[in-house]
């Protein structure tokens, strides 16, 4: 090879400028009445696949912060004990949760304008389903029970 140095010095620019793209979040969550447990970063993809970012254990006030780095926005999720878990929308910067333990899906983030788009649209998506699930049940009660004159036809 002519120019081994020309090939290191671009090899090099890149491995710079990949480094350089990546961009650092922190996401600081305060809980209420939570007890000492063990909290996951978890970064969600489009192949169902989940890649551990960080974790960190609750202080006595219900504190914690987590660390990342991304290159690109993307879907995140804070996980806790019991199966409850937040997402996240992250890029970078400092995104702040607040929650109730004993009223979880009511949480308020702060720092991210995309996590609050998101919040509120599992929140009217839960309540689609909710609907949709009753009215499930009221009509399985009157297939079931006879009395639906319109069935009857």
């Amino acid at each position: 090879m002519k120019y081994p140095h020309l090939l290191l010095m671009v090899a090099g620019v890149l491995l710079q400028a990949s480094v350089m793209a990546q961009k650092h979040f922190t996401v600081t969550v305060v809980v209420k009445d939570i007890q000492l447990q063990s909290i996951r970063l978890e970064q969600l993809t489009v192949t169902d696949n989940t890649i551990f970012i960080d974790s960190a254990h609750t202080n006595n006030e219900g504190q914690f912060i987590l660390y990342g780095t991304c290159g690109e926005p993307g879907l995140y999720r804070l996980y806790f004990a019991h199966d409850k878990f937040i997402f996240l929308s992250l890029d970078s910067g400092t995104v702040t949760v607040n929650v109730d333990w004993n009223d979880f899906n009511k949480y308020t983030t702060s720092g991210s304008a995309p996590t609050g788009d998101l919040q509120k649209f599992i929140l009217a998506t839960r309540g689609f389903m909710t609907n949709m699930n009753t009215m499930n049940i009221v009509f399985d009660s009157l297939t079931t029970a006879g009395n639906d004159s319109l069935l009857a036809q």
